[in-house]
């Protein structure tokens, strides 16, 4: 009798245990993995950003948007796998180019 009751506060503080892993644990790692992929998206772009600065001419403005986006895009298909609209990628691109011209 004793040993079936030991049984069930170990399955209940097993179950307990799962319940709060489930409940703060795992939550928790997925915001932490989702800050993690748009510190890489920003990073990524701002690198794509200085380079096309570097490398194409200042007069060819079109020439750096269209690298610069090309280049995020296929970072978010192939390593982020997250997805993000013309317009979104849009904005996070002109975001970084303001911060690069201001300095920061």
């Amino acid at each position: 009798m004793t040993g079936d009751i030991f049984t069930q506060i170990v399955v209940a503080i097993i179950l307990l245990f799962s319940a709060l892993i489930s409940a703060y644990v795992v939550p928790f790692l997925q915001a932490k993995t989702d800050a993690t992929e748009w510190t890489k998206l920003l990073s990524y772009t701002r690198c794509a950003v200085e380079w096309a600065n570097q490398t194409i001419k200042p007069d060819e403005y079109v020439a750096k948007k269209r690298y610069v986006y090309d280049k995020v895009k296929e970072f978010i298909d192939s390593t982020l796998k997250i997805q993000l609209d013309e317009k979104q990628i849009d904005t996070i691109i002109e975001a970084i180019v303001n911060e690069v011209k201001r300095g920061i």
